[in-house]
């Protein structure tokens, strides 16, 4: 199976060389395929950004007209997405843990 990475919109915005609200605005008019991960998190496929990239015909600037802060920002705003979407994705397991170890601090302070 061929499994493909889906990127956030950040990621979508940085690809497109265009800004975050200008892709929630090509999503809502359906000019730009998303999916919604959860209800709340749109995803993008790389293909599908391409093809609107060649529909546009805008060239994107070389990565050197980057300053070193933004993609330092964009690295750190990568790592909170990933860190975000973990936490909504597996909060119940989370959840279980915390009360599992708390469970167990509790019988084991009692024993001794």
């Amino acid at each position: 199976m061929n499994e493909q990475r889906l990127l956030n919109i950040k990621e979508a915005a940085r690809f497109l060389r265009i800004p975050e609200s200008r892709i929630k605005d090509l999503v809502k008019t359906g000019k730009l395929d998303a999916y919604q991960i959860g209800g709340m998190y749109l995803r993008f496929k790389q293909e599908h950004l391409q093809e609107f990239k060649s529909r546009q015909g805008r060239f994107s600037p070389p990565r050197s007209h980057q300053t070193k802060q933004s993609r330092l920002s964009y690295k750190q705003s990568f790592l909170f997405d990933n860190v975000k979407d973990f936490i909504y994705f597996n909060d119940f397991y989370l959840l279980a843990a915390l009360i599992i170890i708390a469970l167990l601090f509790i019988i084991l302070r009692n024993i001794s």
